[in-house]
């Protein structure tokens, strides 16, 4: 295996890590906030199915999660410091988001899922309409 090195910021501490194996990329992890512990951890596989593990409240648990086809990016979870149960749930198609189902519960249920138009305007939810559909409805 061979180690990638990298300081970002310039203050001499590394902030980048990305290990090689037979000349691929295996696994890349990022110190984002520069405190000397990775808070962004990518996995990379041979048939194009990469995941993506983010703590974004820089807790040291992982709260946001994704999978990314070929590099493209197809789903997005949000588990609050490593809890089982999404907290949100986002699909995209063509790396562009197609639905966001919010609200997650212990059960796997979803309160509110809104759909969009490529150009990220709500075209349906499953709640009483809270917003201006601006692009109309296929019927």
């Amino acid at each position: 295996m061979i180690e990638y090195l990298e300081d970002r910021n310039l203050d001499g501490n590394w902030d980048h890590w990305t290990y090689y194996k037979y000349g691929r990329a295996m696994r890349s992890e990022y110190d984002n906030n520069f405190d000397g512990n990775a808070d962004e951890f990518w996995t990379f596989s041979d048939d194009g199915l990469d995941t993506l593990q983010k703590d974004r409240d820089f807790n040291g648990i992982p709260d946001q999660l994704c999978t990314f086809k070929y590099r493209i990016i197809q789903t997005e979870e949000m588990k609050p410091n490593g809890s089982k149960f999404a907290k949100e749930r986002e699909f995209f198609q063509h790396g562009v988001l197609t639905e966001i189902w919010r609200g997650g519960d212990s059960n796997g249920n979803f309160s509110e899922v809104v759909r969009y138009d490529p150009f990220f305007n709500p075209i349906s939810t499953n709640l009483p309409t809270t917003f201006q559909l601006l692009t109309p409805t296929s019927k």
